[in-house]
């Protein structure tokens, strides 16, 4: 995939930006349980990032399906380069409040809400259609393999080198440059006029009528819906594990949020190495049984090593299931519906995700942060169970 020039510096450039982002994000999640000691806290910042990311992601396909997606990524990446300095000087000045990460974390979510559909729906314009599934998960890999070294690096500079927490902020900011200056250079076509036709209503309209006439879309939708939601929300959970549960400090909440990435790493080589892997309706499917088992020993661990190895398989898998539906999706869509249909996999898979923490916040602090994860778990088996058995439009899924 690296060989095509222009998928080559989407993904490098990804990938730097990302660090940046998932380093800020393991020192938001210690600022925010420091400053409150509440799990509740945790899930309501996360569920401030998701609000915007359920409700805004259409309308952000929408925009990339009728503007030039160039221009779009370029003035979502100038939004989200501000608010990240917004958040260093608050840090570095010690005038920030628990308020200010909800609002900045709301509005990061509506830039994210635009600029991520987009994104995906470049992938197409950039490599032949029989190497789309390899792209896929090398593109997927990189929205969590930044957390393979983000989270450590962030964790080893604020407790063994003395980076103060504002510098994780900072650093952040300067990461975004990264994807300004790679697409000027990626060889995106330029905007179809016939894509600008109509009001921007008919245009989502048009959209939800192809979307509804679809059924694979909408039970690969649902799926996503119920793997993230539930599947993913052990995530807004990980300080409370790492301070309460298991001992280990900013550190080793650092290298917990390093493991998924260092897995969804993994997950993307095995998926580009062509290994004969279940068609994608399969995959799906299998796959987000094995996560909700996965989760469930995460939540039973007492050891930090053991939590750390089952942390390193969720992000293998992870990649396995976003590759996998994002394919079914985009083998799919034509070009000119691409960022509507993959702007339900961003409102999925980004959107639900931290919605998650909604439900896993709440839950543990009635049940305690294991339990809370035993449910949602189910709930993930009972949602693959029902696709499974209701039909076999996405069994059958290649």
């Amino acid at each position: 995939m690296l060989r095509h020039r222009g998928f080559a510096l989407l993904f490098f450039s990804l990938l730097f930006s990302n660090t940046g982002t998932w380093m800020a994000q393991t020192v938001q999640a210690w600022l925010v349980y420091e400053l409150t000691g509440s799990a509740l806290a945790l899930g309501t910042v996360f569920g401030a990032f998701a609000i915007p990311m359920i409700v805004l992601p259409f309308f952000g396909g929408v925009l990339a399906d009728r503007l030039d997606r160039r221009k779009v990524i370029w003035i979502m990446q100038s939004v989200a380069t501000l608010l990240a300095l917004v958040m260093a000087i608050l840090v570095a000045t010690e005038l920030i409040q628990v308020w200010h990460i909800f609002v900045i974390s709301f509005i990061s979510a509506i830039a994210l809400a635009f600029d991520q559909p987009t994104r995906q729906a470049i992938i197409p314009d950039l490599v032949p259609r029989d190497e789309l599934r390899p792209a896929v998960a090398l593109n997927s890999a990189v929205f969590t393999g930044g957390a393979f070294i983000g989270p450590a690096l962030a964790g080893f500079l604020v407790a063994q080198a003395g980076l103060p927490l504002a510098g994780a902020f900072f650093i952040n900011a300067a990461t975004f440059g990264a994807v300004i200056v790679a697409v000027a250079f990626m060889p995106i076509p330029p905007l179809d006029p016939s894509r600008t036709r109509g009001s921007v209503l008919s245009t989502a309209l048009d959209g939800f009528r192809f979307v509804g006439r679809n059924e694979l879309i909408i039970m690969v939708m649902i799926l996503s819906l119920a793997t993230s939601l539930f599947g993913r929300s052990y995530h807004a959970l990980l300080p409370v594990f790492a301070k309460d549960i298991l001992d280990v400090g900013i550190q080793g909440l650092g290298m917990m949020n390093s493991a998924p990435g260092a897995g969804s790493i993994v997950g993307a080589v095995l998926i580009g190495m062509n290994l004969r892997l279940p068609p994608n309706g399969m995959l799906s499917l299998g796959g987000t049984a094995v996560m909700a088992l996965l989760v469930i020993g995460f939540a039973s661990s007492e050891s930090y090593v053991v939590s750390l190895v089952l942390l390193f398989l969720l992000g293998v898998l992870g990649t396995v299931l976003i590759t996998a539906t994002r394919t079914i999706l985009q083998l799919r869509a034509p070009r000119e519906y691409m960022g509507r249909v993959m702007s339900l996999s961003t409102i999925a898979v980004i959107g639900f995700g931290p919605l998650g923490g909604f439900i896993v916040g709440p839950l543990a602090e009635f049940t305690g942060a294991p339990y809370s994860l035993y449910i949602s778990s189910a709930l993930v088996v009972i949602a693959a169970a029902f696709l499974a058995g209701v039909r076999p439009t996405l069994r059958r899924a290649e």
